[in-house]
């Protein structure tokens, strides 16, 4: 039981750290045109 306990802080841990680095990160867009594809 205390493992089961362990593995799910560790898990919930990693998930909020990730979650708030992805949170951090400046939100991109690349917008291309259709003539960028085309030779």
């Amino acid at each position: 039981m205390k493992k089961q306990l362990l593995g799910l802080a560790v898990t919930m841990t990693a998930v909020l750290f990730s979650a708030g680095v992805s949170l951090a990160e400046d939100k991109v867009v690349n917008v291309y045109n259709w003539s960028d594809y085309i030779d």
